[in-house]
């Protein structure tokens, strides 16, 4: 559904806009009364807002190397590496620092390993916290 949104407005607005023409509809239809469509709408929108962040915790998103590098030097990430066994490869995801050589950076237990080869990184994720019990 188009619904009046921009094909480039991001994802998040596009679901909100399809949830709210979905009970839209069910109200035009006499399925729901408007009593029954506020509540909806506004009990859900909320909630759409809140998955939304809690997808974006729970994502690790990756950036191809060496194209885009990390900006924060003696930071650790997440890295894909490919390890050359002979013909055959394995990929791995390992955590490594970014550390400032020389001022062009690089990989201070992967980049010098002729064997070892880094693809990808990505920022850590941040550290469990446990559900509060309110």
């Amino acid at each position: 559904m188009n619904n009046g949104i921009s094909p480039k407005a991001p994802a998040k607005e596009k679901i909100k806009s399809d949830f709210e023409s979905l009970i839209r509809g069910m109200n035009w239809t006499g399925m729901i009364d408007c009593i029954a469509y506020d509540h909806l709408f506004d009990g859900a929108m909320p909630m759409f807002n809140k998955m939304y962040e809690l997808g974006k915790k729970e994502t690790t998103t990756w950036h191809p190397y060496p194209k885009e590098k990390p900006k924060s030097y003696t930071k650790a990430y997440l890295v894909t590496i490919v390890k050359h066994y002979g013909k055959s490869q394995v990929k791995k995801v390992e955590k490594d620092t970014w550390a400032d050589s020389k001022e062009c950076g690089e990989w201070e237990m992967f980049d010098n390993r002729p064997d070892t080869e880094v693809i990808a990184w990505a920022e850590l994720p941040e550290p469990y916290q446990p559900e509060s019990k309110e």
